[in-house]
């Protein structure tokens, strides 16, 4: 009797083992047909627990739905990590594609798996400087790193800013950089904005990593491309490149109070062509002869007035006139200015050829035969000339 007892208490064993394996299965076909999220802790604990969390939507054929992070599924439970904080949520293992709550969607049977960075909560920034006149560092504003590459993103917002302050203390940003030890760093431009080849080193403290922008006194229209020089307006111009202007028309009216840096540099192949419609015929008294309003010019600039021209050579410049108006009873081919008047300047050639032509116009051209030659100036007064020179190479007709 004792034996058949025995035997009936390992038959019930059996049975109830069976029974909670055929619960079991049933409870993993039950999910087989549903999505689900699995958050990747990475060391993080949920609930005292260290194991990864996965949820199952039921969702039916063709449907999506947005997903909770556990915390807002159980908002008295959150996910920690000692005293490390999330820094974001990744679709990756890598942390390169951020899981956006807000926009991406699960959808219908998807199973997928969103991974949690952790971080110290510490601050990573580059603090951005420019050094003056003086040599002296002088702070501009405090970028923080890219939470993903750790690198220097400066956006176009920031950027404005940045200006704002340059401009306040009269300078202007030449958008290049340099590291603590003054060694350049290269830089993208993106948009208006910069990507800057500058990584921060991270670790367990906040750090800030000084970063320099290159910047000269003065505020300046920086030029690097025809487009930047085809139109002078009232700011002061500074080149940062030879340009080659590839044939287009270079012809300014006046340039008043300003400056134009050429810094070496070269500005070619461009044409001059004065408009000689009589609202653009002058009335000086050119040459004393007392032209009143029937003179047109072939020049650069119309008029330099207080301003200098410096450092840069005007090479394989031409222009190609016929005088068809009667009104113009002379031309004037000047062709760095027609009039100039308290100018300086300074390192300057400019070298020019073409032709000009017109049936009862006097054509003066403003070059070494001409007894009030200034470098290639028309009309000078008071104006001062260094280290300047002026080739013409004319046909007249």
């Amino acid at each position: 009797m004792k034996r058949n007892k025995i035997l009936v208490t390992l038959l019930l064993v059996v049975v109830a083992v069976l029974g909670l394996a055929s619960c079991n299965s049933k409870n993993i076909n039950k999910y087989e047909d549903m999505a689900s999220v699995t958050f990747v802790l990475n060391g993080g604990t949920f609930k005292n627990s260290n194991k990864d969390i996965t949820y199952y939507y039921n969702l039916a054929e063709g449907k999506s739905c947005k997903v909770k992070t556990p915390s807002e599924l159980s908002p008295e439970s959150l996910i920690t990590n000692s005293n490390k904080i999330i820094k974001g949520w990744y679709k990756d293992e890598n942390f390169t594609q951020p899981w956006d709550f807000d926009n991406d969607l699960l959808n219908a049977k998807e199973n997928i798996k969103i991974y949690i960075k952790w971080g110290y909560a510490v601050t990573y920034d580059f603090a951005l400087y420019y050094k003056d006149k003086d040599n002296k560092d002088v702070y501009l504003y405090n970028v923080l790193a890219n939470e993903q590459t750790y690198k220097l993103n400066i956006d176009s917002a920031t950027v404005r800013e940045i200006n704002k302050v340059f401009e306040k203390n009269n300078y202007t940003s030449l958008w290049e950089f340099e590291d603590s030890s003054g060694k350049s760093v290269s830089s993208d431009a993106v948009g208006t904005g910069y990507n800057v080849d500058v990584t921060h080193p991270g670790g367990e403290e906040s750090l800030s990593v000084k970063v320099y922008i290159k910047a000269i006194e003065g505020v300046w229209k920086l030029a690097r491309t025809y487009d930047d020089i085809k139109v002078l307006g009232t700011s002061n111009i500074y080149l940062l490149n030879d340009i080659d202007c590839k044939g287009k028309t270079l012809t300014y009216g006046d340039f008043k109070d300003h400056i134009f840096e050429g810094n070496g540099h070269t500005i070619s192949n461009f044409v001059i062509n004065n408009d000689l419609k009589n609202s653009s015929l002058v009335g000086n008294d050119f040459d004393n002869t007392n032209l009143q309003k029937n003179t047109g010019y072939i020049s650069l600039f119309r008029n330099l007035s207080n301003s200098t021209i410096r450092n840069v050579s005007f090479v394989n410049v031409s222009f190609n006139v016929l005088v068809k108006n009667s009104m113009v009873k002379t031309l004037v081919v000047a062709p760095l200015a027609y009039m100039a008047n308290g100018a300086t300047i300074e390192n300057v050639t400019i070298r020019v050829s073409g032709n000009a032509a017109g049936e009862e116009c006097n054509i003066i051209f403003a070059d070494d035969s001409y007894s009030n030659n200034q470098v290639g100036i028309g009309l000078a007064t008071d104006c001062t000339i260094v280290n300047s020179s002026i080739v013409l190479n004319k046909t007249e007709e």
